[in-house]
């Protein structure tokens, strides 16, 4: 309807989505240039050690560190270019994480340092793209580009006149260990029974599922704790070794797999 009435207007026709919805294509598209920029750092360098330019969270990274990549002219939160005019209901309603004052800088690895073997895997992180995050520095940046240039877009596309596209970005871990793990073994013959208690029957007072020595079906359990931005269906997928694209699954229910 929009563009019926400003055929040329493509911002104000977006901007009639509701608020939530426009906004979950540019987050969409930050985390699919995440997981594409993950996938090729393990293909290139594997996930056992840690490379030269890989990026390593400041939490392991001593003071004298964080002030020598100070030094080397690491770049931290950049300010929006002057000049750009923002809609003030637009600032007010900016979400908490635009609103912060500065994202942590993540240490660059050096050639000494991945020698020496000074850092894990577990320290590596990852740039979600956005305005105020810097990449690694080997070839895990240029995927980064070429996967924002399948979108017809540059790393600078995020720096956009309008502040809900305009992005900081963040940073996540290129590897994540679920802690407070749990797992059994059950035995089952009906598919459709319940095997963990769910929380309106703990509401309710309900004895949990007594364990079966004996059933047909065999079914592995597992209670685990992730952080946000860390999915519970990768952490399965690497369990199994399965697929966890849609036609793999549709594909399994139909031959009786599990």
């Amino acid at each position: 309807k929009s563009l019926s009435e400003q055929p040329k207007n493509f911002m104000g026709a977006i901007m009639k989505l509701p608020r939530n919805l426009r906004t979950i294509y540019v987050h969409a598209l930050q985390s699919s240039s995440f997981n594409h920029a993950a996938s090729e750092r393990v293909r290139l360098y594997g996930c056992e050690k840690v490379v030269a330019g890989d990026l390593v969270s400041m939490d392991s990274a001593t003071p004298a560190q964080a002030s020598s990549a100070a030094q080397a002219g690491e770049a931290g939160p950049r300010k929006p270019a002057d000049g750009i005019a923002y809609d003030e209901d637009e600032a007010l309603t900016a979400p908490a994480e635009e609103r912060l004052s500065s994202l942590q800088t993540p240490h660059i690895v050096s050639e000494e340092e991945a020698a020496e073997g000074k850092y894990t895997i577990d320290d590596v992180v990852l740039p979600v793209p956005g305005t105020d995050v810097i990449y690694p520095l080997n070839d895990v940046a240029a995927e980064y580009d070429r996967h924002l240039a399948t979108h017809g877009l540059v790393r600078g596309s995020f720096a956009h006149h309008v502040r809900q596209f305009r992005l900081r970005g963040d940073y996540r871990r290129l590897l994540q260990r679920p802690s407070d793990l749990e797992w059994r073994i059950e035995r089952y013959d009906d598919p459709t029974e319940p095997l963990v208690q769910t929380d309106i029957a703990r509401l309710r007072g309900e004895p949990p599922r007594p364990c079966k020595a004996s059933g047909e079906r065999t079914a592995l359990i597992i209670c685990f704790t992730l952080p946000a931005s860390s999915y519970a269906t990768m952490l399965i997928r690497e369990l199994t070794k399965q697929k966890t694209d849609k036609a793999h699954q549709i594909a399994l229910n139909v031959t009786g797999g599990a």
